[in-house]
């Protein structure tokens, strides 16, 4: 069962796969859409970024930045022109470590917290290399 878990600002592990100031062009059938393009942090809250993987394609799409049965998508803040991994992708050790397969015309769902302000993109690894979503901004 697919559950989501929150990504928080700490990070137990670094996304490994990130290359900071990278250009990250996904392919045209896979795609992490987030729920908008702005968000609102309430006072010292995170803001709550709803996200989806979508593979549109006609082949299964392996995300291999996953914790349990869950994608586990880094969270990249963009610093002037590049983009510096600020959380997620990680995994605690009670959990198994591996590749989530997203079969043609699924989505896998998920939440990521995001605690500063700033512009960010979500970052999936995946076996057809990384896959990033549009920027968000959080005020």
């Amino acid at each position: 069962m697919f559950t989501t878990r929150v990504l928080g600002t700490i990070a137990l592990a670094t996304f490994a796969g990130s290359a900071c100031g990278s250009s990250t062009q996904p392919d045209r059938d896979i795609a992490i859409r987030t729920s908008a393009t702005e968000y609102t942090r309430a006072a010292n809250t995170a803001a709550a970024v709803a996200y989806t993987i979508v593979n549109d394609g006609t082949a299964a799409l392996r995300i291999t930045n996953s914790c349990g049965d869950d994608a586990s998508p880094a969270v990249e803040r963009r610093s002037g022109t590049r983009w510096d991994v600020y959380g997620g992708g990680g995994c605690l050790g009670i959990f198994p470590v591996g590749a989530v397969v997203v079969q043609p015309g699924a989505t896998r769902h998920g939440t990521a917290a995001i605690a500063d302000a700033g512009v960010y993109r979500l970052v999936v690894a995946t076996d057809r290399g990384q896959i990033a979503s549009a920027s968000i901004t959080i005020r």
